[in-house]
């Protein structure tokens, strides 16, 4: 982290929500991978590109080329 950035409550807000988000996706994925369950697995690139998708949209609804590409 530059030593010019400061850590101010929204952005603490804003890495939970993204933290709470990727989290539980990423254990899913990882246990899904271990037990080599095809079906789930699919299904949760399937939920997981979708959210991508959302993302992507919200960024593009709020004029905000970073939240877009993100």
């Amino acid at each position: 982290m530059p030593a010019t950035s400061a850590i101010s409550d929204s952005t603490v807000i804003f890495a939970m929500y993204a933290a709470a988000r990727t989290i539980p996706l990423a254990i899913l994925a990882i246990m899904t991978v271990i037990k080599r369950a095809r079906q789930e697995l699919f299904i949760l690139g399937t939920l997981a590109g979708a959210i991508q998708f959302l993302d992507a949209f919200i960024g593009i609804y709020q004029h905000d080329l970073g939240k877009t590409i993100h």
